[in-house]
């Protein structure tokens, strides 16, 4: 960036100029709660992307003192990454400036008590939760509560209609063991053979051959290599079967599970 798209604050603050920096991807905060927040701001930084574009003409008054910056691609953080590169830019050219990041992100905290504690900047982060945001998560809860009761009213009445229709000697037939269920129709064999505890030789062999031949690409991560076994079962494959293959694996000792992590060994 050049000097020139720096904002400049008016001469009497220009000694010891108080430079803002706004999050407006997690809250939207208005420029009279910025300025109860920051009294005594010079320069205010207004980091967003397409969707907040409408917000920056609340900061419009500002004039040379605001500085609205676009993000450059969108992205998980990209924001951030974008605050936190202009945050260390601001502070190289103004040694002496107070810094504050307006964000109720807290993944911010330790670029500032590094800020502080290690490089000696003042740097501060102070946050708003606009009530709208509030009124919105509480009706969005209430909304979830009505329709999870009132399902389960629904269910409960089902239920006891069916209780009322079926003859006692049903009912007593109903508190017998159930029976063991096999595996449904379609699933693939590989899968039925796991599912009844029953995997012989062939299917762990095509499993090993599977995994011998990825190599160096076998998941190396414990979801990752669950994942996989699963994939390679069937989709229809549920997690007892799939916990049932990696048991039988680690038993032969091709693939074991240590913690997050799986090791290998196939000699």
């Amino acid at each position: 960036m050049s000097d020139t798209a720096t904002p400049t604050s008016d001469a009497a603050a220009a000694a010891a100029p108080v430079h803002v920096l706004v999050d407006l991807e997690n809250n939207q905060p208005t420029l009279d709660q910025v300025r109860a927040l920051v009294p005594d701001m010079t320069n205010v930084w207004l980091f967003h992307s397409g969707k907040q574009s409408r917000h920056l003409e609340g900061f419009a008054s500002l004039g040379a003192r605001q500085m609205a910056v676009p993000i450059s691609r969108p992205g998980k953080n990209s924001l951030d990454f974008h605050l936190s590169f202009y945050l260390g830019y601001i502070a190289a050219r103004n040694p002496g400036a107070k810094l504050v990041v307006v964000a109720i992100d807290g993944g911010y905290a330790p670029m500032v008590e590094h800020a502080v504690k290690t490089l000696g900047f003042d740097v501060d982060r102070v946050s708003v939760k606009p009530l709208a945001v509030k009124k919105k998560a509480a009706t969005k809860s209430a909304k979830l509560a009505a329709k999870t009761t009132k399902k389960a009213a629904k269910k409960k009445s089902a239920a006891s209609d069916i209780q009322k229709s079926v003859p006692a000697a049903k009912q007593a037939a109903k508190k017998k063991p159930a029976a063991k269920v096999a595996p449904a129709k379609g699933v693939p064999s590989v899968v039925k053979k796991v599912l009844t505890g029953a995997a012989d030789d062939k299917h762990i062999d095509r499993l090993i051959k599977g995994l011998r031949k990825m190599g160096d690409k076998a998941p190396a991560r414990a979801k990752t290599y669950r994942q996989h076994l699963k994939s390679m079962l069937g989709k229809d494959a549920k997690d007892a079967a799939v916990e049932a293959a990696a048991a039988e694996l680690a038993k032969r000792g091709v693939a074991t599970i240590d913690g997050s992590a799986v090791k290998y060994s196939f000699a």
